[in-house]
């Protein structure tokens, strides 16, 4: 009986020879598949990735000294960081718990909570160390903004197509440029209507892009891509974002 006892002992034992001995390689190419398999995967962590390349790209750009490039990387790192984490407990999470649990879902916010507040600290760091070398051009660009009425007027349509996405975005209605509410197409043209007007100063210049603007407003519900309120919307959008803007700004 001893003997069969020690037997399946050993049996039940792992010798150095049954464990596989991975090269010291391997431990590199597991962590970069682990690497891969979280940019696949993970949209977030490419969103992180992009903003990262460009954010170095402008630090070798501005030539920062090197304190400043370290605490960059740092702060690029320290969010990078935070997310493969983040990742990593969330698929934890999801094996060790397939039904919905209230105490998985507080884990899972904490952890994206923590993602969250690496972010806010990268975007400290990148405002106090980037703002330094763009204060000279920003004041130039605010400078040329104001001596021309071209600048404002690209500025306008720019912001007011910007705000007709985040609207249907917050409003879960259409496409970013297509159906929902406001009409991004009504909100360029009446855009337009009111730059002639206010550069021009002409009534029969002014009329005419006027009614053009309806023209266009018009086809948008005959295409039965917007309601009568959302074509509504976007005319009042781009009327009032151009006309605060050419006022603040000329």
């Amino acid at each position: 009986m001893k003997k069969k006892t020690a037997t399946k002992k050993k049996k039940g034992t792992r010798t150095k020879r049954e464990v596989r001995d991975y090269p010291f390689i391997d431990s590199f190419n597991c962590a970069i598949e682990g690497l891969i398999y979280i940019v696949k995967t993970q949209r977030n962590m490419r969103i992180h990735f992009i903003l990262a390349i460009f954010v170095l790209i402008a630090a070798l750009l501005l030539q920062l000294d090197g304190t400043d490039f370290i605490l960059v990387c740092l702060a690029i790192l320290m969010v990078l960081f935070s997310e493969a984490i983040n990742t990593a407990i969330e698929l934890h999470v999801d094996l060790v718990s397939e039904k919905y649990h209230p105490v998985a879902k507080n884990v899972k916010d904490i952890c994206a909570g923590a993602v969250l507040l690496s972010c806010g600290f990268a975007i400290l760091v990148g405002y106090l160390i980037l703002a330094k070398k763009f204060d000279e051009p920003i004041r130039a660009t605010i400078h040329g903004i104001h001596a021309s009425p071209w600048n404002i007027s690209l500025a306008c349509l720019g912001i007011v197509v910007v705000a007709s996405i985040l609207l249907k975005i917050l409003l879960h209605r259409g496409t970013p440029f297509y159906g929902g509410m406001p009409s991004a197409h009504s909100g360029i043209a009446f855009s337009i209507w009111m730059l002639v007007t206010l550069m021009s100063m002409s009534t029969l210049i002014s009329a005419l892009a006027f009614v053009s603007a309806l023209l266009i407003a018009q086809s948008r519900i005959a295409l039965k891509a917007h309601t009568l309120w959302e074509v509504t919307a976007g005319a009042l959008l781009g009327s009032f974002v151009t006309l605060t803007l050419f006022q603040i700004f000329n």
